[in-house]
């Protein structure tokens, strides 16, 4: 075999695995960029639940978006967080409380939320609507 014809071969294998290496670099993901969130700041429900049972606690928004917060166990004082979500714009929301093996809410009144707040609701046994006894903090 001559010099010549294994000098030509072995530059063909050098130049196909640089092109090779080239183009898997050439389509290599790009590193992943760094998010630094926004803070979102968000509010505070701290339920006392006089009552003999549970109640599973909601937010509603005047739109009709509806979320669970949690549970407000019976003849303690329960505290859960508002979602940013339900605090920006106009952000007036109800409270709804609902017994776990019932199918009717109780309500409380509307009140205005924004982030940092702090509301104290109050759940009484056979009241039927719910009692926001303050609403404090944020700005």
């Amino acid at each position: 075999m001559p010099s010549h014809i294994g000098i030509r071969t072995g530059t063909r294998w050098a130049l196909s695995l640089a092109g090779f290496l080239a183009a898997t670099a050439a389509f290599r993901p790009a590193a992943a960029a760094v998010h630094h969130p926004a803070r979102r700041e968000t509010a505070v429900l701290k339920v006392e639940n006089d009552g003999f049972t549970d109640r599973i606690i909601y937010v509603v928004t005047e739109s009709g978006m509806r979320q669970r917060l949690g549970t407000a166990t019976a003849a303690t004082t329960t505290t859960l967080t508002i979602p940013p979500v339900f605090l920006h714009g106009a952000s007036y929301v109800w409270f709804a409380a609902r017994r776990f093996a019932g199918f009717g809410y109780e309500w409380s009144p509307q009140t205005y939320l924004s982030p940092g707040d702090t509301v104290r609701m109050m759940i009484q046994s056979g009241v039927g609507a719910l009692e926001l006894a303050s609403v404090s903090g944020g700005g």
